[in-house]
């Protein structure tokens, strides 16, 4: 959205309720005191639109978690509104999303709107004390959940439901590590070298393999244009030399569900 666009839309909504303050607060503030940047960049739809090579997702309409303990069904209501309403005025149509803050839930609603698939939660991402954290930094350097990984063409025991009545979920992401905070011990050698490692079991054993990252992550780590790039050539070799294919969530749709629009 365009700034009259954002401004607009966040003025028509009353309060969108989490943990029982108004998620909105911080961009009403901001909008308030005409700081657009961040919230506003039209700029980059219509430069995926016109690339023609990329999947849209939906990342939700006002990034608020799907959580069905702190986020009241009001809420996701107007958020899911937001993103219908964004479709049909841009003429585009959001097929699968990215939870927020990978926060699964409120699947049914989002299959009325018209979603079929969902990138799933890494259960490795999910423990939040100490313990896991410090694993999942083990794993930058030891790549023990390479077996997470799932066969190309398979179903990892979630097969759609009776008529298809929520989306489904696919391929869980791995995350490229950002030098930020305790991840600032990694190098980017090493982070480079982990996607390597993943990228030629995936190849050696015909697997599939999803990794993320954040645009924020781009701002605070300074190297993730570099580790990003020298990522993109690895594949690209792997690509053009056949033995490798490069996806989007709408071909996983197809490929293990059979849901092709």
């Amino acid at each position: 959205m365009d700034h009259d666009e954002l401004r607009d839309r966040v003025s028509s909504v009353p309060k969108l309720l989490y943990c029982n303050r108004d998620w909105l607060a911080p961009v009403r503030q901001d909008i308030n005191n005409g700081k657009y940047d961040g919230w506003s960049h039209p700029e980059i739809l219509a430069m995926l639109m016109e690339d023609g090579k990329h999947e849209l997702c939906s990342h939700g309409g006002f990034h608020v978690p799907y959580d069905e303990i702190n986020t009241p069904v009001e809420s996701i209501d107007r958020d899911l509104s937001l993103i219908h309403a964004v479709q049909q005025e841009k003429g585009i149509f959001f097929e699968n999303i990215i939870f927020p803050r990978n926060v699964v839930g409120y699947l049914k609603l989002l299959r009325d709107f018209g979603f079929h698939g969902y990138r799933e939660m890494d259960p490795r991402e999910q423990g939040l004390g100490l313990v896991e954290r410090l694993m999942r930094l083990s794993y930058e350097f030891t790549s023990f959940d390479l077996k997470d990984m799932i066969p190309v063409g398979k179903i990892s025991g979630k097969s759609p439901p009776p008529h298809f009545n929520k989306p489904v979920a696919l391929s869980a992401g791995k995350f490229l590590n950002a030098r930020i905070g305790i991840r600032n011990s990694i190098s980017s050698r090493v982070s480079v070298q982990r996607i390597k490692k993943f990228v030629d079991e995936a190849v050696s054993s015909n697997l599939r393999v999803h990794f993320y990252t954040h645009p924020h992550n781009f701002i605070r780590d300074s190297g993730m244009f570099s580790k990003l790039e020298k990522i993109l050539m690895l594949v690209s070799d792997y690509r053009d030399s056949g033995v490798l294919d490069v996806i989007t969530m709408k071909d996983e749709l197809g490929e293990r569900y059979g849901i092709f629009n």
